[in-house]
């Protein structure tokens, strides 16, 4: 349909019917048969002047049957035959479950990450779905916020590679006025702008940057995929510096509008717009709704702001009509990109093969799980030797994270207990501790937090002795260790963030037991390990894995696979370090080597200054044999890149490892800038004498003074290649003229 078409029907609709493709509902306000699904408080929402069948879209409804059943009987009720749009929370998984993206950004991997979305959307359109709301990319840099989970991490280059591959895979094109085909789906990322950078990590709060901050290492990320296309953008719930972010004209007006040229559909978050009145930046509807409207939301999430106050507003002629004509152009080119108009029920039944998942799955646990510490090599295992498998985590289905926990089809869900019994492993197994062990579902979510651990069959105490046990008569000990589910995402701030005292007690009890111990990690955010880490000889990071997490588990574990992922977030030492990132600015006293005995440098005095483990650590069996020279770097100008050429080395064969390429500090510029900044990365097979190019764009190279004007500075820049942050192992220089 063109827009012409478009416009017109535009022309034939009542202001409430307007109104209404501006309004997004949970399927329960349309009757208890479609049930509810409640992701944010629970609402008394009553529309004034809107009637419920005029509603333009209907969040997290599931099902086909269901979906069709539903608009069906709206465009029944219809008077404009104008179909309604389905959005849902799939955010790295539906019936099937992909590691979180936090480990997924570490993989470095950009065709693996375009391939999930692909598979992510097939499995939502098949299901009947139209938008998804994913990528998240909120740059994270303090773990103590719950919905780091959902973040690609802490680093620009990484959250903006992560963005443009999973909105590419998700909707299959790159043009921004491309339809969407009936495999895929829209993307909505989210949330813009800054809400990784809340105060204190703790959820909902404010967030206080420069503007410094805000254009060289928040905004990147999501304007990388408005470039790749994305259909809608979602704005965060939050105060950034001053203002709600789903009412700032210069975030939304200038930044996305104008100056990055989005012209497709913006959505606020769930009741962000009433919370425009609670937070106390408007006092009613009418000026909440003009607030936003004027400010570019075009959908009015789970409230009634646009639904209660537009009406009022334009028969006060306090507001242009013209405003919700635009807004509503916007929705119905969206729901024309996706074809709704000639098919409503839009869907189809080849949902891909079992198989097919089940090899991209295992695939993205491998390249996304971290090898933390391997001392003395003591992973892979040998076959033959008695393992004692201990760990409440190696036999649970709920180590999907928070979102993955929801939909999820649990009886697909493979255990590292159930891969090592289906490979005939010599092992044992004991729980040793209790975890949450009930689904969750949407409508509990709150009242999970509730459920005593007392109700456990066992205490710790005797889980603990059983444990022991059997780990005394085993070669090795695998112990599974980390936080339930319910610990990280949405409504999961934390201050403490160390592993709990049963499991501390635990691990001491079973080191004094004198046997090798490795670890495996289930998290949904960085963890301090200070405390424990010393009582490891091996630690396998394998963060939430997904629902074959298990068997990929158990192939790293016994060597037919090796893990190759990067940390996408450092590790501190201490909660007190936070917020920590590897690309902090420099100081004009820096600690070195040589003045680390004096007091005035920049330190603590209790603490290394350093992570426990640092952005991009990651290590690989034969790691330890690499070697890397960069023996040539220009710059070539016609195609606006630098090229890198480095010769790896390596006695271990086909072990797979990710090159990471940072960029020093240039003296030439115009404000201080991070002493490194991640601007490329590659993922290498080790082998013996393998040549390789590197390219980076040009513009990696630019950076915004703390005025906002935008540099490309020439002059002489120095490039570092290594295998993390902290594990540089060559650099050159090259100069850049333009």
């Amino acid at each position: 349909m063109e827009d012409a078409r478009l416009t017109q029907l535009i022309s034939e609709m009542t202001l409430a019917e307007k109104i209404g493709q501006l309004v997004q509902l949970t399927p329960g306000f349309f009757g208890a048969e479609y049930g509810d699904v409640v992701t944010g408080p629970e609402l008394n929402i009553k529309m004034e002047h809107v009637d419920i069948w005029e509603t333009g879209s209907v969040l997290n409804l599931s099902g086909k049957g269901t979906l069709d059943q539903l608009q069906k009987t709206y465009l029944q009720k219809s008077r404009l035959k104008i179909p309604l749009l389905f959005m849902n929370d799939m955010i790295y998984g539906y019936k099937n479950v992909f590691p979180i993206p936090l480990a997924l950004a570490g993989s470095h991997d950009e065709q693996l990450l375009e391939s999930i979305g692909a598979f992510l959307a097939q499995e939502a359109a098949a299901d009947g779905v139209h938008v998804v709301f994913t990528p998240m990319l909120d740059v994270v840099r303090d773990p103590r916020w719950g919905r780091v989970m959902e973040s690609p991490g802490e680093d620009v280059h990484t959250v903006a590679a992560y963005g443009r591959s999973l909105v590419t895979g998700l909707q299959g094109n790159l043009s921004r006025d491309a339809k969407i085909d009936l495999h895929h789906v829209a993307a909505c990322i989210k949330h813009y702008a800054a809400y990784g950078a809340v105060e204190a990590g703790r959820e909902y709060t404010a967030a206080d940057l420069s503007q410094y901050s805000l254009l060289n290492t928040y905004l990147p990320g999501y304007l990388a995929a408005v470039e790749a296309g994305v259909k809608l953008v979602m704005t965060a719930f939050t105060v950034v510096n001053g203002m709600p972010a789903s009412v700032d004209n210069w975030l939304l007006g200038e930044v996305l509008r104008k100056q990055a040229a989005f012209n497709g559909v913006v959505i606020s978050d769930y009741n962000a717009l009433n919370e425009l009145i609670t937070m106390g930046y408007r006092d009613d509807d009418l000026a909440a709704a003009k607030a936003a409207l004027s400010a570019g939301v075009d959908i009015d999430m789970m409230a009634t702001i646009f639904a209660n106050g537009i009406t009022k507003l334009i028969a006060a002629e306090a507001l242009d009509e013209a405003l919700v004509d635009q807004a509503v152009l916007r929705v119905l080119r969206l729901k024309n990109d996706l074809g709704l108009f000639e098919n409503p029920y839009r869907g189809f039944d080849n949902l891909g093969s079992e198989e097919e998942f089940t090899q991209l799955s295992q695939r993205a646990t491998v390249e996304s799980s971290v090898l933390l510490k391997n001392d003395a090599a003591q992973l892979p295992l040998a076959s033959g030797e008695q393992v004692a498998l201990i760990g409440p985590f190696a036999n649970s289905p709920l180590t999907l994270g928070l979102w993955g926990s929801i939909n999820a089809d649990f009886s697909k869900v493979k255990t590292l207990k159930a891969a090592l019994e289906a490979a005939h492993d010599d092992f044992t197994y004991a729980k040793g501790f209790n975890m949450y062990d009930a689904k969750v579902t949407a409508t509990e979510m709150g009242s999970q937090f509730a459920k005593a651990e007392s109700e456990a069959a066992q205490t710790d105490a005797e889980l603990a002795a059983e444990a022991l046990a059997v780990a005394a008569s085993a070669d090795k000990i695998v112990l599974t260790i980390g936080e339930d589910f319910l610990q990280s995402g949405e409504a999961a701030s934390k201050t403490n963030l160390h592993l709990a005292p049963t499991q501390v007690s635990l691990i001491k009890a079973l080191h004094a037991l004198g046997k090798p111990m490795i670890g495996v990690i289930y998290t949904g955010r960085p963890l301090v390990l200070t405390d424990v880490e010393k009582y490891f000889d091996a630690l396998l990071l394998v963060w939430f894995p997904g629902t074959n997490g298990g068997l990929a588990i158990r192939e790293m574990l016994f060597g037919a696979a090796t893990p190759s992922g990067k940390l996408a977030m450092s590790w501190p030492r201490s909660v007190g370090q936070i917020p920590l990132h590897y690309d902090s600015l420099p100081t004009g006293r820096p600690l070195t080597t040589a003045n680390a005995n004096e007091r005035f440098v920049s330190k603590y005095i209790d603490c290394d200054n350093t992570p426990l483990y640092p952005f991009g650590h990651g290590l690989s069996y034969g790691q330890n044999n690499i070697t890397c020279e960069l023996t040539k770097i220009t710059f070539n100008h016609a195609a606006a890149t630098i090229e890198l050429t480095c010769q790896v080395n390596s006695d271990t064969v086909a072990v797979e490892d990710v090159l990471q390429v940072y960029l020093q500090q240039p003296k030439q510029a115009a404000v201080i800038l991070p002493t490194q900044k991640l601007v490329a990365t590659k993922r290498i097979s080790q082998q013996a004498n393998h040549a390789l190019t590197i390219s980076v764009p040009l513009a990696e190279l630019g950076y915004y003074d703390n005025q906002g004007t935008q540099h490309l500075d020439d002059g002489a820049y120095t490039f570092e290649v290594g295998l993390s942050s902290a594990n540089l192992l060559t650099s050159g220089t090259v100069t850049v003229t333009q």
